[in-house]
This record gives C-alpha cells, sequence and structure tokens, in this order.
C-alpha cells in the first residue's frame, strides 16, 4: 500500500561499494536509516584489497579521484589526502571504505534477485524468498548487474538521476 503519511522515506541500498556506504552515510546524516544489501562477504566492491602474509595488496581501484567537494567531505576523516588523489594506504584502499561503513547497517552475503514494484513501492526481493517493501532504492551495483534486478516491462520507470 503507498504511503502518504509524514514518515520518513524508507530507502534500500544494493552494493556495500564507496558509493553505497557513502550514500548510507549520507542518509544517515540527513537522520534516514537505510540498509545496505552486499552479496559478497565484505564491503568494498570494486575496491577491493587482499592481504598475502603480512603485506595487503590492491587489486581492484588502485587510487581514487576525489572530484567533488561532498565526496572530499566524506572521505577526508577517513584518509589522508594529497591534493585530488587518494593513494592507496598500506592497509589497502577497502581500508577507507570500511571505516566510512562504521554506524550503517550492512546485510553481507545478501543477494538481491529481483527489484519489482507494487502500490507506488519499491518490491526488494532477495535470494532467500524474503520480500521487502521501500519507498526508494538506491542500486550501486554495475549496470549489467542492475538491470538483471528489473523486469523489462518496469525499465522504463526508472530514473536515470
Amino acid at each position: 500500500m503507498a504511503r502518504h503519511d509524514a514518515q520518513p522515506a524508507e530507502i534500500a541500498i544494493i552494493g556495500a561499494g564507496l558509493a553505497g556506504v557513502a550514500c548510507a552515510q549520507r542518509l544517515r546524516a540527513a537522520g534516514l536509516h537505510a540498509p545496505v544489501f552486499e552479496k559478497s562477504r565484505g564491503i568494498g566492491g570494486r575496491v577491493a584489497t587482499r592481504r598475502f602474509e603480512t603485506q595487503a595488496f590492491d587489486y581492484g581501484a588502485p587510487q581514487l579521484e576525489i572530484c567533488s567537494a561532498p565526496f572530499q567531505a566524506a572521505i577526508a576523516p577517513h584518509a589522508a589526502l594529497t591534493s585530488t588523489t587518494l593513494a592507496a594506504p598500506s592497509s589497502g584502499l577497502r581500508t577507507i571504505v570500511k571505516q566510512l561503513a562504521t554506524g550503517i547497517t550492512v546485510e553481507l552475503t545478501t543477494q538481491v534477485a529481483a527489484l519489482g514494484f507494487h502500490d507506488d513501492r519499491v518490491v526488494v526481493t532477495l535470494q532467500d524468498g524474503r520480500a521487502m517493501h521501500y519507498d526508494r532504492v538506491v542500486v550501486t551495483a554495475p549496470l549489467p548487474q542492475a538491470l538483471m534486478l528489473v523486469p523489462d516491462k518496469a525499465r522504463h520507470m526508472l530514473d536515470p538521476s
């Protein structure tokens, strides 16, 4: 059933990479709680770090380009910035995403199987069959993965912004 009251919007985020975690933190700062669903065992997405013996190495993004003031503000408490490039700390770039995720709800190993629409709400169906309803859903997964979540007949309803 559609919500027509003054309650805060119920929002979910798909993907616990840098974009999903940063989005969740921005919503949290605005007083909104948004659970993040992540299909893998850890956060970070394409900002991926592996450990070998005592060393960490990034096999995803080797550095981050800081291209907006809000992004810089979100990252600054967790990393030492030099100009507009954030080089990997010795513990790996994923460490920054993990620190940024402090205080948000991330459901790991929770794969979203499909998105649908019902009564002006978004239905998030998980791989285990659970279905949850939200006012809005932010999808930060790469486009090929994101498109697999939405039925062909509903793609025209997507807001590309």
